[in-house]
């Protein structure tokens, strides 16, 4: 997956250019390679897994990094509006720049999308049994599809969660 990039050169320690943290670039101003180094890489990883785009991919080497020493992505919801705030969140503290304002470790970060899973699977229940009740005739009304259009906002659910359990309730 990575060795596909068209900018795939490797850099002075093990990686690929455009998944290198700031710190393979410029030790001088964000220190040494160390295990954040990894949460950094991961985070892009995480980023284009989401998006289908590296946040700091170019042409050229130089451009690059230029582009990871100095560009803060937009973050992954602006190309995916299924994409939750806090998933945001997650994916954006991995690539900060400097690395302790990152997450502590992996498993810091694994136990985020962990809660994060739990709660949406929460939601989607709470959401699930709302539907349920609106749809009991077959229908939804105007003021039932008001409501769950503003509960979906309040919990997070995508319209293609919406429709997926407007479909399995209906059949």
């Amino acid at each position: 997956f990575m060795a596909s990039e068209s900018v795939s050169q490797s850099i002075g320690t093990k990686g690929t250019f455009a998944y290198a943290a700031p710190e393979q670039f410029d030790r001088e101003t964000y220190g040494q390679v160390d295990w954040s180094t990894d949460l950094f890489q991961v985070g892009i990883v995480f980023y284009q897994m989401l998006t289908g785009v590296n946040p700091f991919m170019a042409d050229e080497l130089a451009r690059v990094m230029g582009l990871i020493l100095t560009k803060t992505p937009d973050p992954p919801s602006k190309y995916n509006p299924e994409i939750s705030t806090e998933l945001d969140e997650i994916v954006m503290k991995c690539i900060e720049k400097k690395k302790e304002d990152r997450w502590r470790s992996t498993d810091v970060v694994y136990s985020q999308l962990k809660d994060m899973e739990k709660k949406k699977l929460v939601s989607l229940k709470k959401y699930r049994r709302s539907l349920e009740r609106a749809l009991k005739d077959g229908i939804i009304s105007e003021d039932e599809d008001v409501m769950l259009s503003e509960l979906r906002e309040h919990m997070s659910i995508s319209d293609s969660e919406h429709s997926a359990l407007v479909d399995e309730i209906m059949k």
